[in-house]
């Protein structure tokens, strides 16, 4: 198994994965773990479309290269080169969990139709047999927040055919500042936020999209001490960024005072892979 971008093999771990499959799946203590096993490459494929795990076979290397590569996207108002999400489609890979924090992206249901359902119809797995895949979003101007998540909730049920468990967490202006996704294996930064169309399906507003790999060595992103900036690259950026949103969805999730209305602030199942 690759971690923290070093191979360490773990003949126990194995041995588990071979003899309880399911329950070594269900169970992955890092969710950025990838897998390299000497088994065919169809038993790869099938163990990848179970769990949503990267699992690769002594004759399919080649195709982890998207796991070390980083890409940027731009999008402009007058002729921008993209004009909806499929340019997202040809980085679809296995996973199950993704944490999507952007301010806005829930703000109406034109922004919801145009930008974040083609963003996961394009982006999440084809197939999770085994897993259900866990997806949390943390967010400022959500009108009616248990109403929204009812209805999102039911959307992604229509859409995939695999349970998508759903947990909106509801933040204010100061807990959270930057526009980032996370998955498994990768980081979406964009500097305007995901909503990048708008009702009629025009570019919002001149942005980009950055893609890394979690594995990618030269991500970097800013983190504050006081009024400071203190930049942060490679595996110090994903592992605060996770522990930053980690952070604001405990606090959020477990820190209210009961007697407040819970649902004020949270809707759906408080667990996500990225975020234990």
């Amino acid at each position: 198994m690759l971690k923290t971008n070093r191979v360490k093999p773990n003949p126990d771990s194995f041995s588990e994965l071979t003899n309880k499959e399911t329950e070594y799946f269900q169970n992955v203590p890092a969710p950025a773990t990838l897998f390299l096993l000497t088994k065919p490459d169809a038993d790869c494929q099938t163990l990848e479309r179970k769990y949503g795990y990267v699992v690769l076979g002594g004759n399919n290397l080649a195709k982890a290269r998207f796991l070390f590569s980083f890409a940027l996207r731009t999008f402009t108002k007058k002729n921008s080169a993209y004009t909806d999400w499929s340019f997202i489609e040809p980085f679809r890979h296995p996973f199950n969990a993704m944490v999507i924090a952007d301010n806005y992206i829930l703000k109406d249901s034109d922004l919801i139709k145009q930008n974040l359902l083609p963003f996961l119809k394009n982006f999440l797995p084809e197939r999770l047999d085994h897993n259900a895949f866990q997806l949390t979003i943390l967010t400022m101007e959500v009108p009616n927040l248990k109403q929204r998540y009812q209805d999102l909730s039911q959307q992604l049920k229509q859409t995939f055919p695999y349970p998508v468990h759903i947990c909106i967490v509801k933040c204010n202006k100061d807990e959270l500042h930057d526009r980032n996704i996370l998955t498994n294996y990768f980081w979406l930064s964009s500097g305007y936020g995901f909503a990048l169309f708008n009702k009629n399906g025009n570019v919002a507003k001149d942005t980009h999209v950055s893609l890394f790999s979690r594995f990618y060595p030269n991500q970097s992103t800013v983190v504050y001490d006081g009024p400071k900036a203190v930049p942060l690259v490679g595996q110090q950026a994903v592992s605060t960024m996770c522990n930053t949103l980690g952070g604001i969805f405990k606090g959020i999730s477990s820190g209210k005072p009961k007697n407040i209305g819970y649902e004020t602030y949270v809707c759906g199942e408080r667990t996500n892979r990225l975020l234990s």
